[in-house]
């Protein structure tokens, strides 16, 4: 559905230069790329349409402050927009989070936090603001803080679990120990009657 598979799959159209890279950071950049366009231009057509103002400050990020090329970036959004009617906010902000947070090459709460103010660059940019895309905005909001709460419970329970093993295994050796020495204690007192 996304840019990725367009580029894999356009039957050499596309010249993806140079050919021989493709290390991990082209694929988590493409892959960053391939969940933000789709829900800033959501975001940007909640209010029915998305402006040309709205679409210049989407372009202007990530060629900006990704350094992405502005041909890509072109290309790119044109494809996400042919196909946006088959993206959800909700589903892809939450792929886009969970991505955030296991990949350690990323900084999950910096840079959710960095998109959550690149939504509201793409809301204000045509100088108004819809009540539906601060509504949308707060839903990624939402889904970003349960993914990361998620990552929480998903990292402590494992912990917990573990810990829980643990005492159960050392309860059970003290136990273990202070049945014997209670043993122990019974025949001493025995052998000396």
């Amino acid at each position: 559905m996304g840019i990725t598979r367009y580029l894999k799959s356009d039957g050499g159209k596309t010249k993806v230069i140079p050919e021989f890279i493709n290390t991990p950071i082209d694929v988590l950049g493409l892959g960053l790329f391939d969940l933000m366009a789709p829900l800033a231009l959501k975001i940007a057509a909640v209010d029915g349409h998305v402006h040309e103002q709205e679409l210049r400050a989407i372009k202007d990020y990530f060629v900006r402050q990704w350094g992405y090329s502005e041909q890509f970036v072109d290309a790119g959004l044109e494809f996400v927009s042919q196909k946006r009617d088959d993206y959800e906010i909700r589903a892809t902000a939450a792929t886009l989070s969970a991505f955030a947070r296991d990949n350690p090459d990323c900084k999950a709460d910096v840079m959710l936090g960095d998109i959550l103010a690149f939504l509201r660059e793409v809301m204000e940019a045509d100088g108004r603001i819809d009540e539906r895309e601060e509504m949308a905005i707060e839903r990624v909001e939402t889904v970003f803080s349960e993914e990361m709460r998620f990552s929480v419970s998903r990292n402590v329970a494992p912990i917990a679990e573990a810990t829980g093993r643990l005492v159960g295994r050392v309860s059970s050796g003290i136990g273990s120990a202070l049945r014997s020495r209670t043993v122990q204690q019974d025949k001493g007192s025995q052998g000396s009657d």
